[in-house]
């Protein structure tokens, strides 16, 4: 998709624009709307009454000793959170109150030895501790790159020249560097073919890096690009996403971030495309109401998708279904920074201002994802009665796919039902990741299992994990 469309409209030059006002131009910080103000400043007064957490290197070898991703993970990011919100501080206030923190969290960030998680770092018994001579970009040292990068961009002038180039040296150093000149990740998709949502989710936040710092050029954006359009080639033609709902944050929504930032830096645009529009349309498509999802994989049943991003693609793809859900899921700001600290979503979420959107006739679920094998289908032909009483909204949603899918359950068959509003029939979905999540140990988690969902066991017997257990003859 994007070598067709370099190849029609070659870069000739590469804009580097900033996607956000420094804290210097008052009118633009102040113009915020009062509420997502007064959001923030509480967060930020939340984080500056905590001290920032050490990360102990026992932190990051528990992933090892005793399979714990959270020891690592949650003092790794109440860190970014906690940074984050100093920088959001000093940028509401304009004042310098929180800038010894900004200082703190900068300097912690910038010598740490890697900005890799535990689990993600290649630890083994022999080895279970970071190494320094060891570069890794995965999910979050691109994320810690874009944190710290925007932080730069926002208080340039105010950050100490000192602080400002260490930033510098080591977002090159530990992130954009090995971008250009590593093949051996395995998300670049040079070494392996099924790609997910690694690739546009890191490939995301190195693009807003390298937009700050202009590295790179042309060489980059097209290095990006290609890494892209493999990912898109495991992008089913129906635009669905076989991680679920949830994960459209990290894909198909990370993907819109990308293409957001590959048009402003070289003006592409691939809006109208039908792949783009229909991987944007996907989690309008699976969604039930009153904030539930059909969560089959590793989504969760309710996850939070920024209502920004969606009203964002539904704006740029023409799908007022899209624009209504989005303001429908708006949130608050400090939401973006609740999970992994989106800094760039949160700035994307206060700059922007939600649509005014009419009442609209909703018609019922009808949906199809044959690439997928998803259906939702809602109607009163489906409506039964509980206790007497007739429903007056029931959804159903099925499943066939395989078992070897991106964050897959051995689910093949599953459903889900829905009635006015309330889930009758559910799918435990996920549990918090563990050393065992994502190994050959995967399928002893209950919630993966083929026996804790809603499909049928004949003679004791459970679905085995791989592609060749999958559906067939599904019409």
């Amino acid at each position: 998709m994007l070598k067709a469309y370099f190849a029609a409209h070659p870069i000739t030059d590469v804009r580097y624009v900033p996607k956000f006002p420094p804290m210097t131009d008052r009118a633009a910080w102040e113009a915020i709307d009062p509420a997502d103000k007064a959001c923030l400043m509480d967060f930020a007064d939340t984080w500056r009454k905590k001290p920032w957490p050490l990360l102990t290197a026992g932190m990051y070898a528990s992933f090892i000793r005793t399979g714990s991703r959270r020891d690592c993970e949650t003092p790794y990011f109440d860190r970014r959170r906690k940074l984050c919100a100093s920088v959001l501080h000093v940028c509401l206030t304009g004042t310098d109150e929180f800038l010894p923190d900004v200082e703190d969290g900068v300097t912690l960030l910038c010598e740490e030895t890697t900005w890799a998680i535990s689990a993600h770092s290649g630890l083994s018994q022999e080895h279970p501790f970071p190494d320094d001579q060891r570069t890794i970009v995965d999910l979050f040292a691109a994320q810690t790159a874009m944190i710290l990068s925007f932080a730069a961009l926002l208080l340039e002038g105010k950050l100490h020249p000192d602080l400002y180039d260490r930033v510098r040296r080591e977002v090159e150093r530990r992130v954009l560097r090995p971008f250009m000149e590593y093949d051996g990740e395995w998300w670049m998709g040079f070494t392996r073919k099924d790609l997910n949502n690694w690739t546009p989710w890191i490939i995301s936040n190195i693009l807003m890096a390298a937009n700050v710092w202009h590295f790179g050029g042309a060489a980059l954006i097209e290095r990006a690009c290609m890494m892209l359009d493999r990912w898109l080639d495991c992008v089913p033609a129906d635009g669905g996403c076989d991680e679920g709902a949830g994960y459209w944050n990290m894909a198909g929504g990370a993907f819109l971030d990308c293409l957001m930032a590959l048009e402003s830096m070289a003006g592409v645009d691939l809006w109208q495309d039908d792949k783009v529009r229909r991987m944007m349309a996907y989690p309008e498509l699976v969604y039930l109401g009153n904030g539930w999802f059909a969560n089959f994989a590793d989504c969760d049943a309710r996850p939070y998708i920024s209502g920004e991003r969606l009203q964002y693609a539904g704006r740029k793809t023409g799908n007022p279904a899209l624009v209504r859900m989005g303001a429908e899921m708006w949130g608050t700001p400090a939401k973006e920074l609740s999970d992994t600290p989106h800094l760039s979503r949160t700035l994307m979420r206060i700059f922007a201002r939600p649509a005014k959107v009419e009442a609209a006739e909703v018609k019922p679920k009808d949906v199809w994802l044959p690439d997928l094998q998803v259906r939702l289908l809602e109607g009163s032909d489906l409506c039964g009665s509980v206790d007497g009483v007739r429903e007056k909204r029931m959804i159903a949603a099925m499943k066939g796919g395989h078992n070897a899918e991106s964050h897959n359950h051995n689910d093949v068959g599953s459903f889900l039902v829905m009635t006015n509003g309330d889930m009758q029939i559910v799918d435990a979905g996920n549990m918090v990741y563990t050393a065992k999540t994502f190994s050959d140990r995967r399928y002893e988690l209950w919630n993966c299992r083929a026996a804790y969902h809603n499909v049928p066991m004949i003679g004791d017997c459970e679905q085995q994990p791989g592609r060749e257990h999958a559906a067939k003859d599904v019409v």
